[in-house]
């Protein structure tokens, strides 16, 4: 979620409110949760040279049904700020790709969350 946000190298406060938003209805986070988690998750997006380690992660835990959400998710963060940059756009295809969801749930996710 945080990469799709940096995505177009733009620092959109709509997107990390959008971000915010997903992480506490999802997970039922607090604010300073959410606020702790982002600052891990952008420590180590800002760290990270690949998403091999996570993708496989998610493959292994996530059932087919959680890994649409997230792809759906993507697509929310993605859409915030009234467009979707083609960088976005490209990172939410190749990470749908790696994590198995099929085309078909990859364009139903991106009509469900309006990005479409």
């Amino acid at each position: 979620l945080v990469e799709v946000a940096r995505a177009d190298y733009r620092n959109a406060e709509t997107e990390r409110a959008e971000l915010r938003r997903l992480l506490q209805a999802g997970f039922g986070l607090g604010e300073t949760d959410v606020r702790a988690l982002l600052r891990r998750a952008e420590a180590e997006a800002d760290a990270a040279v690949a998403f091999d380690r996570h993708v496989d992660l998610i493959n292994e835990l996530c059932t087919a049904q959680q890994k649409y959400r997230l792809v759906k998710d993507l697509w929310h963060v993605a859409k915030a700020d009234g467009e979707i940059h083609h960088y976005e756009e490209h990172l939410v295809r190749r990470l749908a790709d790696l994590l198995y969801v099929p085309h078909r749930e990859f364009i139903r996710s991106k009509h469900e969350a309006g990005a479409g």
